[in-house]
């Protein structure tokens, strides 16, 4: 039995995909979803939980809660409550969670090929490190940038076609052809031109090659799905506060374990009106006493996010001119991620570019199945593009036809330390196997509520220090323990449960820790 898997490791949700004995891959559904949370629970007893399970758990103390390990993958070390885990372990345990899900499909068997994506601007180091966490849940490891993953996925779906003057083809796929990707996620927005190469070109080793390469890319990680839930809360307590303010701030800021189990309610039913928003053009979100349920419309959303919809349709004209293009000169222009949902960024992307944009049904799961065809052998069953270097990839090589490095089970990844990057290195391990047993991690060993456990967890920051400052909703430095990337919260910890006062880290300006735009989104579910 032959076992392929795919993953797209996103900033608030993941996508896995699996491909058993060369069949159509197939979207592996997570506790009854298409997409799993990516955020991490570090319990006191050093069990990770992960998904909806770690967002369960971040009621009870958020500190030990992390929302985007994405986010997190340059810090190195992550604090979580009182024990510091390394990233790389952190990520590791997403990673494991939907590979054993995959696993679980094809009766246990052993994942022949783990396919990771990751964002086109990401370096050497980011995908050493993502190599190194993902290193031994496969026979074999390879990378495709996001960009790529769905330019394939959409050249596959899509039968070729004549270009016509209103520029709505769909891509075909031919050589020389370019087109943009505009991917909206959950915490971040990504845009890449990307262009099939032709049969003529070469890679490196003097092999024809017939795949697809980044143009240009530009992205803000500073918005997302989550913030937009956020914006939409930011409104009903507009809305409603009025009524009892001293309550709202309760139950928006309050620490007792009432408060936060009340507060992830809130989050969960504000995340389906914006869902129901993508589909209606109003809906009421129930409230807790003592408010009266609050009544929205699209136009209110719609009102409260044009500004940063705008900006990503700034940032796709740019990515456009970039790569020396005008937008007639492009096949399409892909909508992926779950926020791509919303009916104005199709409208804003058309007004601006006079193109319009082409996307598909479940867009958030675009990018995983994607990437499994990028890589798979066989175009007859997989439907990768025929005649190109995609479908004729062998182990080790990416979608452009270039060697990637590959990590093996007798290659597991140690940390080392370059003089060059000042970042962590991969080095095969003496004896060829990963180490195995509880992490060393005084008191109790952190470990993998889905019984793979991570490898050794490096040692805590001298005097027990936060690794670094988040960012409130003023920008500032915040004091306390909050760590995260853009948008996190003054307060103690990391955790999507903290309120704007209460520690919380995401998105930018997310009071509720950025953890709002989770799997299932229909608007900012996606990555």
């Amino acid at each position: 039995m032959t076992v392929r898997v795919a993953v797209d490791f996103g900033t608030s949700s993941t996508c896995v995909v699996t491909s058993v004995n060369g069949r159509e891959p197939q979207v592996v559904v997570i506790d009854g979803l298409p997409l799993m949370s990516s955020a991490v629970y570090a319990a006191a007893d050093g069990t990770l939980f992960v998904g909806q399970e770690a967002e369960r758990q971040a009621a009870v103390d958020p500190s030990r809660y992390e929302p985007n390990p994405k986010r997190r993958i340059d810090e190195g070390e992550l604090l979580l409550g009182d024990t510091v885990l390394r990233v790389t372990d952190v990520v590791h345990a997403v990673l494991g969670r939907v590979v054993a899900e995959a696993r679980r499909i094809a009766g246990d068997a052993e994942v022949d090929l783990l396919v990771l994506t990751h964002p086109a601007d990401w370096g050497a180091i980011r995908t050493r490190l993502l190599r190194q966490a993902a290193g031994r849940l496969a026979n074999e490891v390879a990378l495709v940038p996001e960009p790529v993953a769905a330019a394939v996925y959409h050249a596959a779906t899509f039968a070729p076609v004549s270009q016509s003057d209103d520029r709505t083809v769909e891509f075909s796929g031919r050589p020389g052809e370019a087109l943009a990707v505009l991917d909206l996620g959950g915490g971040t927005v990504d845009v890449s031109v990307v262009q099939r190469l032709p049969e003529a070109s070469h890679d490196r080793t003097g092999r024809p090659r017939g795949g697809f390469q980044v143009l240009a890319t530009r992205g803000d990680p500073s918005f997302g799905g989550a913030d937009i839930d956020q914006a939409l809360l930011e409104h009903i307590g507009s809305l409603v506060s009025a009524t009892d303010p001293d309550a709202w701030r309760q139950l928006v800021e309050g620490r007792e374990l009432t408060d936060r189990r009340r507060r992830r309610v809130l989050r969960q039913d504000v995340r389906g009106a914006k869902e129901t928003l993508s589909r209606h053009t109003y809906t009421d979100v129930p409230m807790p006493p003592p408010f009266a349920d609050a009544h929205v419309t699209r136009e209110d959303l719609e009102r409260l996010i044009t500004a940063p919809l705008g900006r990503a349709v700034e940032l796709t004209s740019a990515a456009i001119a970039e790569a020396g293009l005008r937008p007639k000169q492009l096949t399409a222009i892909f909508l992926v991620g779950g926020s791509s949902r919303i009916p104005m960024i199709s409208r804003l992307v058309h007004e601006r570019t006079g193109v319009v944009p082409t996307s598909l049904d479940q867009p958030e799961t675009v990018v995983a199945r994607g990437a499994l065809r990028a890589v798979l052998v066989d175009p007859d069953r997989t439907g990768a593009l025929p005649g190109s270097s995609i479908a004729r990839l062998g182990r080790g090589e990416d979608a452009r036809g270039e060697r990637t490095e590959v990590v093996r089970p007798g290659e597991w990844p140690r940390e080392g330390r370059s003089e060059s990057e000042g970042r962590p290195e991969l080095r095969p391990r003496p004896g060829g196997r990963p180490p195995s047993g509880p992490i060393p991690v005084p008191p109790p060993p952190a470990r993998s509520a889905y019984g793979a456990q991570p490898p050794s967890v490096a040692n805590p920051l001298p005097g027990g220090a936060a690794p670094a400052l988040g960012k409130g909703p003023g920008g500032a430095a915040a004091p306390g323990g909050g760590h995260g990337g853009p948008g996190s919260a003054p307060g103690g910890g990391s955790g999507s449960a903290g309120s704007a006062l209460g520690g919380g880290h995401g998105g930018a300006g997310s009071a509720l820790g950025g953890g709002l735009g989770g799997a299932g989104s229909a608007l900012g579910g996606g990555h």
